[in-house]
């Protein structure tokens, strides 16, 4: 580009967009998410004041799985035709641009070489390793951060797109150490088996369903290929044992779910009518819906001796809110049934100071306190949930609040199955079916799943041409060639079944970035590129 008498060089071009996709990736988990827009815009006028169009028609025609990925962006602009809420439009377009400009800048800028894919691939580590040390330091009660939920630990932003960019970093650093290792020096490498194992674990204790779900697969998909390529009749015990491996972390929910969510019967006359002062218990037996570690919340209240003794220990009153806007009153209940505590003045005195804390910060168990068992109170808030649901037909989480969302997407497809509502009226599509099932909006959530989402939003025509869009530029390219496009590919179809990436600006820039970067690069003569 030439600017009066300066004249900027393809090399600085080049140079400037390396820099550009760094801040990119390294920007992406933090919480003001302007910053990796403003470095896809910036990106963006130096792939047009670089020039060299010719070159880049030329690698566009050369890879022509860029059109096929970035056509499935125009549902968005076609299904607008049809919208009458356009603000809803905009703020789709807006947030899936990334699947739409990232491949054609990607695709048809110079290639990159290896040591600058590794450049890509650390800054991304080292902004992940960053946000893991602060989870850390929450944890360990270094940084004074109150957390009531698991998501809390993903300090500067969502635990599922952290844990995202985890499972891209492992799988990028996975394939240098197993593939790449001649061109790692003996510290690289070390430090890359410390950085997998490190990041690896993060993604279990940032507790997403999603991205445990998907790098337990990575592994599992690896392994069982692996064990294909075993000569020894062995092999076919160890992919009996593979085959079989799924069933286990089943095995444990079952285990407790069965071990804290059953229901139990008894008659209601053998149940103490009287504390020991001699005030009067309530026994709630019609409602069996919640519970806690095993017990029924509703048995052995005694409001009257729960409020004295609450109000004599504690600053906040007991018919007042926590500091998290958590009712007192229901909260304690909760807290001290799990404690397996009578409601009364003989279970009050059993609490500490630490649980009178937890119930004040809007914690209704202990064991979400517990720090020395990362799955076990994911696991039994998902069961409880899930038994609420059982019970009441009413959605109690975010799991079951998205059980509920995928009816609704299954509702609105069945009534729009050509074309869905459209991109702008999918909202209202979501609203009308609460209003009319529950007679509120609020506390519900909206498609938490690409497929089903395309079906609603966009019909079965729509929902195909997702698939043609993702699939269809994988099989141009020839991905199955490369094992880092295999792993991207499964890590996206993934996360595709909790998660809307397609629709949300952190995994639309983070998977086209990849994606691209390692599916589009049929070279022109001259080009030196990395293998991947």
């Amino acid at each position: 580009m030439k600017i009066g008498r300066f004249e900027i060089s393809a090399e600085y071009h080049h140079i400037f967009y390396i820099v550009t996709l760094c801040f990119v990736l390294f920007t992406l988990p933090f919480s003001y998410r302007a910053m990796s827009s403003i470095g896809i815009i910036v990106m963006t006028i130096n792939w047009l004041f670089e020039g060299q169009f010719q070159g880049k028609l030329q690698r566009l025609k050369c890879n022509p799985g860029i059109w096929i990925l970035a056509s499935f962006y125009l549902t968005g602009v076609l299904g607008a035709l049809y919208s009458d809420n356009f603000q809803q439009v905009i703020h789709h377009l807006q947030n899936g641009l990334a699947f739409f400009i990232v491949p054609f800048i990607v695709g048809t800028s110079r290639p990159l070489k290896f040591k600058e894919v590794r450049y890509l691939i650390l800054t991304l580590t080292a902004s992940v390793v960053l946000n893991s040390i602060v989870s850390y330091a929450i944890l360990a009660n270094i940084l004074d951060v109150e957390v009531t939920n698991f998501r809390q630990y993903a300090y500067l932003t969502s635990n599922v797109h952290l844990s995202y960019m985890s499972i891209i970093a492992v799988a990028a650093l996975f394939y240098f150490v197993t593939r790449k290792r001649k061109l790692l020096s003996h510290k690289e490498y070390l430090l890359s088996i410390v950085l997998i194992i490190w990041m690896t674990g993060y993604v279990f204790f940032l507790r997403s369903f999603s991205g445990v779900l998907i790098i337990s697969a990575l592994a599992w998909l690896l392994l069982v290929k692996r064990s294909l390529k075993i000569a020894s009749p062995v092999k076919y015990l160890f992919l009996l044992l593979l085959l079989s491996l799924p069933l286990v972390p089943l095995y444990i929910f079952n285990q407790i779910y069965t071990g804290n969510f059953s229901d139990y019967s008894f008659e209601a006359d053998t149940l103490s009518q009287y504390t020991a002062k001699g005030n009067s218990y309530t026994h709630d037996t019609t409602n069996f819906h919640l519970m806690e570690n095993g017990r029924y919340i509703g048995l052995y209240l005694c409001e009257k001796e729960l409020k004295q003794e609450w109000n004599e220990r504690s600053n906040i009153v007991y018919s007042g809110d926590g500091k998290k806007g958590h009712p007192i009153r229901k909260t304690l209940i909760r807290y001290m049934t799990a404690k397996h505590l009578r409601k009364d003045s003989a279970g009050f005195a059993e609490m500490t100071k630490q649980d009178i804390r937890n119930v004040e910060n809007g914690v209704p168990n202990p064991l979400y306190k517990k720090n020395t068992d990362l799955y076990y109170p994911r696991l039994y808030t998902l069961a409880q949930a899930i038994y609420f649901y059982k019970k009441t037909g009413r959605p109690f989480d975010s799991v079951t609040k998205r059980m509920e969302g995928y009816r609704a997407m299954l509702s609105i497809f069945s009534n729009n199955p050509v074309s869905g509502v459209g991109t702008g009226d999918i909202k209202n599509a979501y609203d009308s079916y609460y209003q009319q099932k529950y007679g509120r909006i609020k506390g519900f959530v909206g498609g938490h799943n690409q497929y089903l989402k395309s079906l609603a939003t966009f019909g079965i025509i729509g929902f195909v041409w997702l698939i043609v869009s993702l699939l269809g530029s994988w099989i141009v390219q020839k991905g199955w060639k490369y094992t880092m496009a295999q792993m991207i590919l499964v890590v996206i179809l993934l996360s595709m079944i909790s998660e809307v990436p397609f629709d949300q600006q952190r995994p639309a820039i983070l998977f086209s970035v990849f994606y691209s970067l390692i599916l589009f690069r049929k070279l022109l003569t001259g080009d030196k590129t990395y293998d991947l």
